[in-house]
């Protein structure tokens, strides 16, 4: 009976986007080491971002790396150096954690312990479930911690995707801003200067989920248009429309229904390439069959 409460705290606290709960976090990260029997007492330092995080933790144990590296005398090094620093990299226990980003792992356990579950190892995920309920990314070592704050946004469009048609879709400030079009990771100048999107520039993007989001962001209608689509099928009906195809670089033919809103607008909608008329790709926008297809009296 709890159980869609803790799913819904879990996911409020994910999303949370006010500052870290400073105290709370670092008294979490001191009890995990404490339970792992790891120094609890080492620093830890915040940052704004997890690219700041990420730089600073990479940098941090290279130098931890070198400074113990150079222990040993300049001809063992000379002579084994390469596989020696290899098997530093290889046995280092230390890596980045989500902290609210992977919430669901302390909501998992919190959710076996109302069961009448409990283990000595979930002391440790009781203190990390603080860390993710208050803090950001952050990067343990032996030797010290790094703890990302909060972002200062999250937008998500209504199928809870990453989207954001005006500005980034997570915000960290100047120091890391991810900008996507509904779950898709696009360039930044994409959404800040819609002006340089254009056509061409959307068709000869390499990766395709980037150029199906370049192709949604300036309209399938302009995009057919540029390309040359062939009628395949015209019901004479605005409202209805009409059925086109074209060769989509690297996607082969597909077809397209170029229709007209209640609104009077005009619109490119992608449908199977197995629909044949038009009144068939609008049934198909309808989830009904052809046969049960009638053109609405009224649209809104």
């Amino acid at each position: 009976a709890k159980f869609p409460d803790i799913v819904r705290a879990a996911i409020a606290d994910g999303l949370r986007c006010q500052p870290a709960d400073r105290p709370r976090a670092e008294a979490g990260l001191r009890r995990v080491y404490a339970a792992a029997q790891l120094r609890s007492d080492v620093p830890i330092v915040w940052v704004a971002s997890p690219l700041v995080g990420a730089l600073a933790a990479s940098i941090a144990r290279e130098i931890i790396d070198m400074q113990r590296n150079s222990a040993a005398s300049s001809a063992v090094r000379s002579a084994v150096g390469s596989a020696v620093h290899s098997a530093v990299r290889s046995i280092r226990w230390h890596d980045r954690r989500g902290g609210q980003y992977w919430i669901s792992w302390p909501a998992f356990v919190e959710t076996i312990e109302l069961l009448g579950v409990n283990h000595p190892s979930f002391e440790a995920v009781r203190a990390e479930a603080e860390i993710c309920r208050s803090a950001g990314w952050y990067w343990p070592n032996a030797n010290f911690i790094i703890v990302c704050e909060r972002p200062r946004a999250i937008h998500r469009d209504d199928a809870g995707r990453l989207h954001c048609a005006h500005g980034p879709a997570v915000d960290y400030g100047e120091t890391f801003r991810l900008y996507s079009w509904r779950g898709t990771s696009v360039p930044a100048a994409w959404i800040t200067d819609r002006a340089s999107l254009t056509p061409s520039v959307a068709l000869s993007t390499p990766n395709i989920e980037q150029r199906r989001a370049a192709c949604d962001m300036i309209g399938w209608d302009c995009i057919l248009t540029e390309l040359g689509a062939r009628v395949i099928s015209d019901s004479r009906d605005p409202e209805i429309g009409q059925l086109l195809e074209v060769d989509l670089p690297n996607g082969g033919p597909s077809r397209f229904l170029r229709v007209q809103c209640g609104t009077k607008r005009q619109f490119a909608i992608p449908v199977p390439r197995e629909v044949r008329t038009a009144k068939e790709a609008q049934a198909w926008t309808w989830g009904l069959p052809a046969t049960e297809f009638t053109k609405p009296e009224v649209r809104t």
